[in-house]
């Protein structure tokens, strides 16, 4: 059984490709994730309160605490404001 090199692959050299011409084949994208405290009184995707300074924990319901089956629903003057922010 003989074996031929692969006549696509190159050898690992140091004439290959330097760092910036392998870097230039790459194009940069920036995301930002932005996070804004709306004006209302309840949170989003519930009725619960958003107050603070009470006890850990007590301002929470099914839909807070993810539990399976809880279906949420969004918050109307929310969305509006977030709207109005565009």
């Amino acid at each position: 059984m003989s074996v031929t090199p692969d006549a696509s692959r190159q050898p690992a050299t140091a004439a290959r490709d330097s760092g910036v011409e392998q870097a230039s084949r790459f194009e940069a994208v920036i995301g930002l994730e932005v996070h804004v405290e709306l004006n209302t009184a309840t949170k989003m995707f519930c009725g619960c309160a958003i107050d603070f300074g009470g006890a850990p924990n007590v301002r929470t319901c099914p839909v807070c605490l993810g539990q399976p089956g809880s279906l949420p629903m969004i918050n109307a003057k929310a969305v509006e404001s977030a709207i109005r922010l565009g």
